[in-house]
């Protein structure tokens, strides 16, 4: 598993993908590939695929986390 997606399973449903994009590019963990929204019942759920991760600590600690099965928390 070299590239962890990243599950965000309640995204309100007025999030369009821009937004998600934004936020995980300032956050500057990789490049992403591509996002997927699927619609729930009230919400979305996110899957983003990055292509690869950045070198920098913060993304290779998140990318460790995500590997071992941890969850992380983003704060936008």
């Amino acid at each position: 598993m070299d590239n962890p997606i990243i599950c965000i399973p309640k995204v309100d449903r007025n999030i369009k993908k821009s937004r998600i994009y934004q936020i995980f590019n300032k956050a500057n963990f990789g490049k992403i590939r591509k996002i997927d929204l699927i619609n729930t019942n009230y919400t979305k759920r996110a899957f983003i695929h990055y292509e690869s991760w950045n070198t920098n600590e913060q993304a290779i600690q998140v990318k460790n986390w995500l590997i071992e099965g941890k969850d992380i928390k983003i704060i936008y």
